[in-house]
C-alpha cells in the first residue's frame, strides 16, 4: 500500500517528488488533479490519503511520530 498526495499546485507537486526522491516523506503517488475530480475508487486501497498535500507536512509529521509509512489513519 502506498500514500496517496493530492496536490494541484505544480510546485508543491514538484517538492512532494523531490521529498519523495530523498526519502523525507513517505514513498506514494501525487496526483495533480483538482480534488473535485477525484473519485472514491481513485483512492481505494492505499494506506493513507493527503489532500492539499502542499509539501508534505503531515507525512513527515507521521515520520517523526514513528508512525509507519503503511500505517492507515482512520476516524
Amino acid at each position: 500500500m502506498a500514500v496517496y498526495y493530492n496536490e494541484n499546485d505544480p510546485r508543491c507537486a514538484h517538492w512532494l517528488y523531490n521529498l519523495m526522491q530523498q526519502n523525507l516523506i513517505a514513498p506514494g503517488d501525487i496526483d495533480t488533479r483538482d480534488i473535485r475530480d477525484v473519485t472514491p475508487s481513485d483512492i481505494r486501497g492505499y494506506a493513507q490519503c493527503h489532500f492539499f498535500a502542499g509539501i508534505g507536512i503531515w507525512s513527515s509529521a507521521l515520520r517523526s511520530a514513528n508512525c509507519p509509512d503503511r500505517y492507515r489513519l482512520t476516524t
